[in-house]
C-alpha cells in the first residue's frame, strides 16, 4: 500500500513538474535612480512587503507613487521659479507679481512656491530687498522683491532622463498551502521605465507552481527578487559543487530530500528550500513526494524538525524506494547566507555528490546543483 501511494504522488508530483521562474529582460537591463514601487489595495500574501524588503537589499533605491509625485512636483517648482526669476532680469519680481506669474505656470505660491523661494535664498542663487512706496502721509507699504543672481546656476529638469524612474507592479492568484497556509499559486509581473512620462516595458517576470507544489513565499518572493537584480559579479557567484562518484549517480533513479535544521539570513528555512531543490532535480530524478517521507519518517520515530542520524535517513531512503538521499541546510555565518546539499548514495552511505553556496539563495545552489549532474 505504502508503495502505491508513493507511486501516485511521484506521478502526480512529475505531472507537476512544470512549476518554474521566468524573468525576461535582465540581459539589458541596468538600475534605475529610483524603483517605484506600486501600491499595492488588497495584498493578502503581503507580496508588497516582501518585494520592498528583498528588492532594497539587492541594492535598489525604492520609493512610493506619493514620493515619485512629490520629487516631480518640486522640481517642477524649482525649474518655472527659476525661470520666471531669470525672464525678469536684474529688476526683479515683487511677491505678488511673481505669485501670479507662478499661478499661470501651474505653481501654487503656498506652500510650494514659498518654500522654493527660501531654499534659492538660502542657496544664494536668488536676492530679496524691500521696497517701501508712501501711500498716504502716515502709511507705506512695504512689499519684498526677488531676482535671480546673476552667474547662479539655473536647476534643470533631470528626472525625465531615461533611467529615472522604472515602474514595478504585479499580480498574483493564490491557494491553500499545508507547508505555509497560503502560498502563491502564479504571481505575474513587470518593470517598465516611466521617466519624462513614458512607459517602456523593460522586464517581465512569471512564478507558477502546480497544485502539488509546497513553495512558499518565503522562498518565491526572495527568488523573484535575486533574478531581477542586476548582478555583474553573479557569474562569479560563490558556489562550489563537487562530483564525488559519477558512477554512483548513475545508479540513482529516485530521490529523497530532506531538510536539516537551520535558517538562511534572508529567513528562508531549510524545509522551504526542498520544494526549490526539487523542482531543479525533477528532470533528473523521480522526487519522494513528501507526504510519503513523512509517513517513512513517523514509522521510524523521526523527528523532521530535529537533527537525524546519516543512517537513519539511509533507512528511511531504501523503505521509500529511494536510491538517494539529498540532505539541504541553510545557516546565517557572519551575516552571509550558507547552503549546503550532500547526496548519498542509500544502498552503500557512499557520498556522491555535495555543494555548498555561500552569500547565495537555495535556488541558485539548487540550480547550480542541477547543471552539475
Amino acid at each position: 500500500m505504502q508503495r502505491l501511494v508513493w507511486f501516485i504522488f511521484s506521478l502526480m508530483a512529475s505531472v507537476g513538474a512544470w512549476a518554474q521562474y521566468a524573468v525576461e529582460g535582465m540581459d539589458t537591463y541596468t538600475m534605475p535612480q529610483h524603483l517605484v514601487m506600486t501600491d499595492a489595495s488588497s495584498d493578502l500574501l503581503n507580496a508588497r512587503g516582501r518585494f520592498v524588503a528583498e528588492l532594497s537589499r539587492a541594492g535598489f533605491d525604492l520609493i512610493t507613487e506619493s514620493q515619485l509625485g512629490q520629487m516631480q512636483r518640486q522640481q517642477t517648482t524649482a525649474v518655472t521659479t527659476a525661470e520666471v526669476l531669470l525672464a525678469t532680469g536684474p529688476d526683479g519680481l515683487s511677491e505678488k507679481d511673481l505669485k501670479d506669474r507662478l499661478a499661470t505656470r501651474g505653481v501654487r505660491w503656498s506652500p510650494a512656491g514659498s518654500a522654493q523661494i527660501a531654499e534659492f535664498l538660502a542657496t544664494g542663487h536668488v536676492r530679496t530687498w524691500e521696497v517701501v512706496t508712501p501711500v498716504t502721509s502716515f502709511y507705506n507699504r512695504k512689499a519684498d522683491h526677488y531676482a535671480w543672481v546673476e552667474g547662479a546656476e539655473p536647476p534643470t529638469a533631470t528626472l525625465d532622463a531615461p533611467g529615472t524612474f522604472h515602474y514595478f507592479s504585479f499580480n498574483y492568484t493564490y491557494r491553500e498551502s499545508l507547508a505555509c497556509g497560503n502560498t502563491f499559486a502564479e504571481i505575474h509581473g513587470s518593470i517598465n521605465d516611466i521617466s519624462g512620462g513614458g512607459n517602456v516595458p523593460l522586464v517581465s517576470f512569471d512564478f507558477k507552481q502546480p497544485l502539488l507544489g509546497g513553495a512558499c513565499p518565503s522562498t518565491i518572493i526572495p527568488e523573484l527578487a535575486r533574478r531581477l537584480a542586476p548582478d555583474p559579479t553573479a557569474a562569479q557567484a560563490d558556489i562550489d559543487v563537487q562530483l564525488k562518484g559519477a558512477e554512483g549517480l548513475a545508479e540513482v533513479g529516485t530521490l529523497m530530500i530532506v531538510p536539516q535544521p537551520g535558517t538562511d539570513c534572508a529567513g528562508i528555512t531549510s524545509a522551504d528550500a526542498t520544494d526549490l531543490f526539487a523542482l531543479e532535480l525533477l528532470p533528473h530524478f523521480d522526487i519522494v513526494d513528501r507526504s510519503v517521507q513523512d509517513l517513512i519518517f513517523q514509522e521510524q520515530q523521526l523527528a523532521m524538525t530535529g537533527l537525524i542520524r546519516e543512517a537513519d535517513l539511509v533507512e528511511a531512503g531504501l523503505q521509500a524506494g529511494a536510491q538517494g538521499i539529498l540532505t539541504v541546510q541553510g545557516s546565517c555565518l557572519a551575516g552571509q547566507s550558507l547552503w549546503k546539499a550532500k547526496l548519498i548514495q542509500s544502498e552503500t552511505s557512499v557520498l556522491l555528490l555535495s555543494a555548498i553556496g555561500r552569500s547565495t539563495t537555495p535556488q541558485a545552489v539548487a540550480t547550480r546543483l542541477a547543471e552539475s549532474l
